[in-house]
């Protein structure tokens, strides 16, 4: 590509005021016009129909990039179309061909017997050497042989299918292993184990191949395209200098395929968290995504704002089914009960508290009973001391009554401390 400057040098008059005879213009004329005829490599778009041109367009990038995009399903160095599935497997496809043609001709070879007679000893009776059931055979016996079996002898055929079979299994799986696709993506379970995990695990498996598909594709298809459209409108003269910048392009396809198939896996078990109030989980926007994990807008069955309403307003004027509300009253019902039996347990464990309490005071009483007396402390007497236990106990059971009457009578007016 010739520069404005040098096609200017070019032109006539340019340089005739230029002395000749003075070696440095001269020198300066020659390198001129050498960058001037000098070949320039101009990346250029061309399209052939059957080794003719019939189309040249300059490549719209000035980075020289390669226009076009190609997604091999395996590349390979020096070929812009890669190997695909029917080379890859080429081999394999071969060698299950070879076996199944050659176990078919061992069928064919062992599914007959083959006779070995002598000639002049053994003779058809009709005159036909061909063979069917219960033919008749004429035997001259001579000098040498006289047994039939040894002028008339069956051979059969060893049938080598199960070998050959192996072969063919062999066969199949580099198929799978070449082309990267195995059977279970194709619906066959094989060995697969009848277990949820198990299965879990083996579909994991068979579906990588798809992944480093999807990975591949980012790589030979997205990033290279939108990467030449922010080239191609990067050198638009109307875009200012300050919003040109270095953006790269990462494409997500892999990743956001292979994270849709684990919520698709996952979101179903979270239902009955769903529904449980206590996780406060949003019912509706767990919907929705369940429905993007399987492929489905949330968009298409979603009301509207107007049916929504509708649907507000019909609720409100339709009166409450009597069926409603005998639930909801034996639900009330239940939960009075409920919390009835709540509070009587917690009574009745505080009167068991009271009375552990009671008793372990007069188990104090009568460890120091036994003290004053081990002791020999005669200032106060046996009597004395039972009077005191005696009248601590009923203390102690006067406050124990007290506190149930104002418990009930708290529990029957709704006043006074309660629990």
């Amino acid at each position: 590509r010739l520069g404005e400057d040098q096609f200017l040098l070019l032109q006539p008059g340019v340089l005739d005021d230029a002395d000749p005879s003075d070696p440095k213009q001269a020198q300066r004329r020659a390198e001129q016009i050498a960058d001037a005829v000098e070949m320039a490599t101009v990346s250029v778009m061309v399209t052939m129909i059957n080794g003719r041109v019939v189309r040249v367009a300059p490549n719209p990038l000035e980075s020289g990039a390669f226009p076009y995009d190609v997604f091999p399903w395996e590349p390979v160095d020096g070929q812009l179309w890669g190997r695909g599935i029917p080379r890859k497997m080429a081999a394999a496809q071969r060698m299950l061909n070879a076996s199944a043609r050659a176990m078919l001709e061992n069928a064919g070879m062992a599914g007959g017997p083959q006779i070995v007679a002598m000639r002049d000893l053994i003779t058809p009776a009709d005159d036909s050497s061909e063979l069917n059931g219960r033919k008749l055979w004429w035997f001259d016996a001579n000098d040498d042989i006289k047994d039939v079996r040894a002028a008339f002898a069956v051979f059969t055929i060893e049938p080598v299918q199960q070998a050959f079979q192996a072969i063919i299994e062999f066969a199949l799986t580099m198929a799978d292993q070449l082309s990267n696709l195995p059977l279970l993506m194709q619906g066959a379970q094989g060995q697969a184990p009848d277990t949820v995990g198990g299965l879990a695990m083996l579909q994991a498996n068979a579906t990588s191949p798809l992944k480093a598909i999807a990975k591949q594709a980012d790589d030979c298809l997205f990033v290279p395209h939108l990467t030449r459209y922010y080239e191609w409108g990067m050198q638009d003269p109307m875009v200012p200098e300050d919003a040109k910048g270095d953006l790269r392009v990462k494409a997500r396809a892999a990743s956001a395929l292979a994270y849709r198939d684990f919520l698709a896996g996952f979101l179903p078990q979270l239902l009955p968290f769903v529904k449980d109030p206590a996780f406060r989980l949003d019912p509706e926007k767990y919907i929705s995504e369940l429905l993007r994990a399987n492929r489905f807008s949330p968009e298409q069955v979603k009301l509207t704002e107007e049916q929504i309403k509708a649907l507000e307003e019909q609720a409100a004027n339709t009166p409450p089914d009597p069926k409603v509300l005998a639930i909801q009253q034996k639900a009330e019902q239940h939960a009075a009960e409920m919390a009835d039996r709540q509070q009587a347990r917690e009574i009745e464990l505080r009167e068991s508290e009271i009375e552990r309490q009671h008793k372990m005071v007069i188990a104090e009483m009568e460890r120091e009973i036994q003290v004053l007396e081990f002791a020999g402390q005669r200032e106060i007497t046996f009597d004395q001391l039972k009077a005191m236990l005696a009248k601590t106990a009923m203390e102690l059971r006067h406050k124990g009554q007290m506190f149930q009457a104002e418990q009930r009578f708290a529990e029957t007016t709704g006043e006074g401390r309660g629990l």
